[in-house]
């Protein structure tokens, strides 16, 4: 549904199924949202000046500038980057953070505390959005939300069965 519009800007909020993932938004968001006709479709020369949430901050070198301040891996700073854009940097400083603190699966537990913050709700919403298969990462997703969300131990049970 689109939240704001003005002449120059429409900000728009996107709600899925619950059978379906971000992942079929994130290809290319632009394209997904003209193609289920809630905007007019954009024409080549209008996409050069968009900026999509998340690229404000970005710039060419973010990737390398991740590794040497929060001592990333390429792939690490390459995944932030690409999944999360300009959050990138606040997210490898919490990264750098769990690995201090010996976190069985640092860069899982960071991304679950972000998609807490974006308003996961259940295991199984942060699980599809993550695509995680794995049943001992599911119970550390349940754990992470569990201290996030302040479940108790019944709640997170129930949203783990």
């Amino acid at each position: 549904k689109i939240i704001k519009s003005s002449p120059k800007s429409i900000k728009w909020e996107i709600s899925t199924p619950k059978d379906t993932t971000d992942v079929d938004i994130e290809k290319n968001p632009v394209n997904e949202i003209c193609n289920r006709k809630i905007l007019e479709s954009l024409r080549a020369s209008q996409m050069s000046d968009m900026i999509l949430e998340g690229g404000h901050g970005w710039f060419p070198s973010l990737c390398l500038s991740l590794c040497s301040h929060y001592g990333l891996s390429s792939e690490e700073a390459e995944h932030l980057v690409g999944r999360y854009g300009d959050q990138a940097p606040a997210l490898a400083r919490l990264l750098k953070e769990q690995k201090n603190k010996d976190s069985e699966y640092p860069l899982l537990e960071v991304e679950v505390i972000q998609a807490c913050k974006e308003m996961g709700q259940t295991v199984i919403q942060v699980v599809k959005r993550l695509h995680i298969q794995d049943g001992k990462k599911v119970c550390f997703i349940a754990d992470v939300m569990g201290k996030q969300l302040s479940w108790s131990d019944g709640f997170k049970n129930k949203n783990i069965g």
